[in-house]
């Protein structure tokens, strides 16, 4: 089985939620918290269980930032929003666009799987397949749901302290369209343009956004310090839906992101350092509906990349580049009114290149089975097999539980659930050759 990471964590909430008592929203509207009515919960719709439910039917610990609560806080960028998230840690070095990492409930920013509309964008040429959240822009984001504690049963490795999930907006019936700008300190500039709308056969959505500034210096003008460090960031996304037939429907969304930023580094006063972040993904989906809906089957092939280079007084000092593919089937079948049976297979393909090109593959089965017979009572349970090309096999399993006493709306959340973390590329090939190793560091 290898020195595959496990980590086995227990998780038992007790939410009081009186909806009586409460007459306000969080910015971050959290199931646990006591700023989350009875009628939110059934109102916002999330994939905690990557398929759609009520948020009074999640038995994870989760919150959910609307698009809402992102225009309200007048967020520039994600991380400003992720820092209101109760168990969300931030930390960024340098200033505007310095390298910035999110970790839950105090796992390690390569413990937590980032997603952008279902698409995993964790670096695999990182040493620890962590993602940089400098540059995710919040604008054109319907929500962002964050989920606590172990989640490796449906999202597989690196999902010990939780997942986070992006989900842009989609375009709908009619067309329109908005712009914004904001103009701001150290030469400050943000905006964007965003143009939706279609059928109900078609619908797409097409946005675009950027920011400029000066930026300041993270060193010490004290030391002759007295250069800016600028930043500049592009994002250009889209997604397309379609649904032909009442039982087919499906999706196809890109996302393209560029990020210019300078740093201060050791060496000479007012060095040029300057770090390029490029990033792209694309990704397909399918689902069809059988059995009176109550069967549906969706097939997803998602692609993406991130290409990392620094340069050091006009001179290339670093390049990096990861790639993720996966191709993944999921069922939902409802056999009886009160059982839910949700079942799939996912391969997923990762390279990153360095210095030398290395690549390696994971085969995963999982299945879950939920009870909603009893009213207010909402039982899951799963597992999952997932087979690493090189380093072993690992079975996790997770239990969730739900009660809501009708009555006060108060809710009462249980869940047990094992996370992993299978060793990164980095971690398989680099050999700390100045350590006295001659062994890669996969045991780290």
């Amino acid at each position: 089985m290898g020195n595959i990471m496990k980590i086995i964590l227990l998780s038992l909430t007790a939410s009081f939620l009186s909806t009586t008592a409460l007459t306000s929203l969080s910015h971050a509207a959290d199931v646990e918290g006591s700023n989350v009515n009875q009628n939110t919960m059934e109102e916002v719709i999330v994939t905690a269980n990557r398929r759609q439910q009520p948020l009074s039917e999640i038995g994870t610990s989760m919150s959910v930032i609307s698009d809402v609560d992102i225009e309200r806080g007048q967020y520039s960028y994600v991380l400003d929003a992720l820092a209101d998230v109760p168990g969300v840690s931030i930390a960024q070095s340098g200033s505007f666009g310095g390298v910035a990492s999110v970790s839950i409930r105090g796992a390690g920013s390569g413990n937590t799987v980032i997603l952008v509309d279902g698409v995993q964008l964790n670096d695999p040429s990182s040493p620890g397949n962590g993602y940089d959240f400098a540059g995710l822009d919040p604008y054109n984001i319907a929500r962002i749901e964050v989920l606590r504690g172990p989640q490796s049963v449906l999202y597989g490795s690196d999902a010990i302290g939780g997942v986070i999930n992006v989900i842009t907006k989609t375009g709908g019936d009619g067309f329109g369209g908005n712009i914004f700008g904001e103009f701001g300190s150290y030469n400050s500039f943000r905006g964007g343009a965003n143009l939706f709308g279609g059928t109900q056969k078609l619908g797409i959505n097409v946005a675009v956004s950027g920011i400029s500034t000066d930026g300041i210096s993270a060193a010490d003008e004290n030391d002759g310090n007295i250069e800016t460090d600028a930043y500049k960031a592009f994002t250009l996304s889209s997604k397309v839906t379609f649904r032909p037939t009442d039982i087919f429907n499906g999706e196809i969304i890109t996302r393209y992101s560029d990020n210019r930023s300078e740093f201060d580094n050791f060496g000479p006063v007012d060095g040029d350092m300057v770090a390029y972040f490029d990033e792209f993904m694309i990704a397909g989906r399918a689902n069809l509906d059988l059995l009176d809906d109550r069967f549906a089957n969706t097939i997803s092939v998602e692609y993406s990349t991130i290409d990392r280079r620094n340069e050091a007084n006009g001179v290339e000092s670093f390049t990096a580049e990861g790639t993720r593919v996966n191709i993944d089937y999921l069922g939902v079948y409802t056999p009886v009114s009160g059982w839910t049976i949700t079942a799939g297979a996912q391969r997923e393909e990762t390279k990153a290149i360095t210095i030398d090109p290395n690549s390696f593959s994971i085969n995963s089965l999982l299945g879950e089975v939920a009870f909603t017979q009893v009213k207010g009572l909402v039982l899951t349970g799963g597992l999952r097999f997932d087979d690493h090309e090189t380093f072993g096999s690992e079975l996790t399993a997770r239990v969730t539980g739900s009660y809501t006493i009708e009555e006060t709306g108060t809710r009462i959340l249980a869940n047990w659930s094992e996370g992993f973390k299978a060793p990164s590329i980095f971690q398989l090939t680099y050999i700390c050759s100045f350590c006295g190793l001659t062994e890669p560091t996969a045991g780290l």
